[in-house]
């Protein structure tokens, strides 16, 4: 299933997701901001190195949306090391 987010140069709002696996819950939320959410938005999703399949179904199944992908976790990264 494709979830089809507007692509609007100038949006009014941008909605930032920032994603670390949970492909169902993201998935749910991005189709209730579609449903629910008038079109003068943005959706911008930075994945955190997600450990599952949520990478490779945002490229596939979001358009619309600005991806950012990292290939580190950014938040381990920030934690004290033991």
């Amino acid at each position: 299933m494709t979830i089809r987010l507007p692509a609007l140069g100038r949006p009014k709002v941008s909605i930032v997701i920032v994603a670390y696996g949970g492909w169902p819950l993201l998935s749910s939320c991005l189709t209730s901001i579609r449903d629910h959410t008038d079109s003068a938005y943005e959706v911008v999703i930075v994945d955190n190195a997600s450990p599952d399949e949520t990478s490779e179904r945002l490229r596939s199944e979001v358009n619309g949306a600005k991806l950012i992908f990292k290939e580190e976790n950014i938040a381990a990264s920030l934690l004290p090391q033991r």
